[in-house]
């Protein structure tokens, strides 16, 4: 441990052994700079009560200094309260500091006002006393409007800031920042574009091809995704987070034979993660709806207590392919002892219980994801369609208006609502909420035919007296 590690730690030891003893603030004495490395280093830690308790001893013991004052408006922002930290800027008047143009800057952009942020972005500048830090601000500046989701303004100061730039490692990160932000804009092409070239500057740094593989992904380019991460693979080999990620890509790309014969290739450079390479092999099988070896591979993996949420679900949802409904609530009863209100697991559970004939278990739970995750249009009509298979017509009606407004151009919520209505004889609505489906999308009158075929007859009936009375016409 080096000296500056030495007095950092020795400074945290000391500040919270006085927030255990309050009594020993009364005589123990932290100097401004002191303050300003211990704000620093909890902000960096994510720690922002601790910082805020920090802000709050600088101001009493240093009422002067410009730094402790601005503290407090730091921790509106760390908590994510802009609006309060504008009013406080309101309230006191900012020092011409470089902090304090930063943080007002970083607050407008926060609220998402671009125009003022960028009057401001110029004072920030203003204050650099060193040329050499020049670069250095433009990318703090490029930072703040990439982290309050305006990339197209970072773009504008992270190229500023590689013209700026003197060291060519610092003008690869400022390029790999650049295309992130492309990405962001859905300007893939022009990112991986950017990508090729530093790949042509330097074909072995991994870090390269591994971005270039997600841009790739991201633009549904699969199969050249896929040479990119053999790439990243020949340069690192036994890199356990690539080796995965191809291993999904292939399962992306239903592509089971290579799955399983890669994940045969690379098993005896990942002995920790047998479970994992199992579980995926299962993941491999289910997507190619062959349940009854997906079910196989899934049970040795979890045998060996291996967790991974989101293919435990798809071995409960094997299990009701398979018609072993009491082994996927069991699994599934599991599963909820560690994750209990994960969405996804209680509408599996709900098919489960549903499919094993206790459509009231199946309804409790689906009731409890709805309000888990009250926005999620597919939880909504799976409850629907239980209510209507219950005769529940009126819950039914009510959900689906709620949903509706959520979701207004959802076509199969306005089927539900017409087939609420034929069941109550409200023939105006059913008219009414089937034509408006069939204008979303002209498969509605096959969607409602496998809903409600009596539905669907009358309306076909009623289509062919209107079609008559047009001739007699």
């Amino acid at each position: 441990m080096n000296e500056d590690m030495r007095h950092s730690q020795q400074l945290i030891e000391q500040f919270e052994d006085c927030l255990k003893h309050p009594e020993k603030l009364r005589t123990t004495y932290f100097d401004s700079e002191d303050l300003n490395e211990l704000f620093r280093m909890y902000l960096s830690f994510g720690d922002v009560n601790t910082a805020e308790k920090v802000a709050q001893i600088a101001v009493k013991l240093h009422p002067d200094d410009e730094d402790a004052m601005l503290y407090a408006l730091n921790i509106l922002l760390e908590k994510g309260q802009p609006k309060k930290a504008l009013k406080w800027i309101d309230e006191h008047p900012l020092p011409d500091t470089y902090y304090a143009y930063y943080l007002h800057m970083w607050a407008l952009v926060d609220v998402g006002d671009t125009e003022s942020a960028n009057k401001m972005a110029p004072k920030v500048l203003e204050t650099i006393e060193d040329d050499s830090e020049y670069s250095i601000v433009l990318e703090v500046i490029g930072n703040c409007f990439m982290r309050g989701d305006m990339p197209q303004e970072a773009i504008i100061y992270f190229d500023k800031a590689i013209d700026a730039a003197k060291s060519s490692n610092d003008i690869y990160n400022l390029l790999m920042k650049k295309v992130d932000c492309l990405a962001a804009t859905n300007q893939l092409d022009k990112a991986i574009s950017m990508l090729d070239k530093l790949n042509d500057e330097d074909p072995y740094n991994i870090n390269t091809w591994q971005s270039k593989t997600m841009m790739l992904l991201q633009a549904g380019r699969t199969d050249e995704a896929l040479d990119a991460i053999d790439y990243a693979l020949a340069i690192a080999p036994s890199n356990e987070v690539n080796q995965i990620l191809k291993i999904r890509m292939l399962i992306g790309n239903k592509k089971r034979e290579e799955v399983f014969e890669y994940i045969d290739s690379v098993r005896q450079d990942l002995p920790h993660m047998q479970p994992l390479l199992l579980m995926l092999k299962g993941d491999a099988a289910f997507w190619e709806h062959d349940y009854k070896t997906a079910n196989q591979y899934y049970k040795q993996g979890f045998d060996k207590e291996f967790f991974m949420l989101d293919s435990v679900i798809r071995y409960i949802e094997c299990k009701i392919e398979l018609h072993r409904y009491r082994s996927a609530i069991k699994i599934g009863k599991f599963l909820m002892l560690i994750t209990p209100d994960d969405p996804q697991l209680l509408c599996k559970m709900a098919d489960a219980h549903y499919f094993s004939g206790d459509r009231e278990t199946a309804k409790k739970y689906l009731k409890r994801a709805v309000k888990i995750d009250p926005y999620n249009i597919s939880i909504y009509m799976q409850l629907i369609t239980l209510l209507l298979d219950m005769d529940e017509l009126e819950e039914a009606k009510r959900l689906t208006k709620r949903a509706l407004k959520f979701e207004p151009q959802q076509m199969y919520l306005k089927l539900l609502m017409a087939i609420i209505s034929y069941i109550q004889n409200d023939y105006k609505h059913l008219v009414k909420y089937f034509t408006e489906a069939c204008q979303i999308n002209e498969t509605a009158v096959d969607l409602l035919e496998q809903l409600c075929p009596t539905a669907a007859e009358f309306i076909s009936d009623l289509i062919k007296e209107y079609k008559k009375i047009n001739e007699d016409e």
